[in-house]
């Protein structure tokens, strides 16, 4: 299970890079204390292969981003929801301007991949 986590974005292989750079710089530009995040599914089984784009407050925690997450792929309350970056699970309670700064893209934006639900 583990190797899927390090998949390939498609949202990555679908655009060209100088594409994705000035998607990020003009949110960037526009919403300075937003974080721009893809969010794909990691859950080959789910049939739900479109990446979500969120512009994220950056003062927001893993844990907020999480229930934004789950309101827009309409998990029920019982239902387990996963966020991964870089093929590890960020704490909770980690602001996502931090996890912006240690593992953003070279394109701008932060990649997260998600199960569950």
């Amino acid at each position: 299970f583990f190797s899927d986590l390090a998949m390939p974005s498609k949202f990555r292989e679908t655009l060209p890079l100088d594409q994705r750079k000035a998607e990020s710089a003009a949110a960037l530009k526009q919403f300075p204390l937003f974080v721009p995040i893809i969010c794909e599914s990691a859950d080959h089984r789910s049939g739900s292969d479109n990446a979500v784009k969120f512009l994220v407050p950056d003062n927001c925690t893993v844990a907020e981003f999480l229930r934004m997450l789950r309101r827009q792929e309409r998990c029920s309350r019982d239902e387990c929801l996963y966020v991964f970056c870089q093929s590890n699970f960020p704490l909770a309670e980690q602001k996502i301007s931090t996890l912006y700064q240690e593992c953003k893209d070279e394109d701008g934006f932060l990649y997260l991949s998600y199960c569950g639900c």
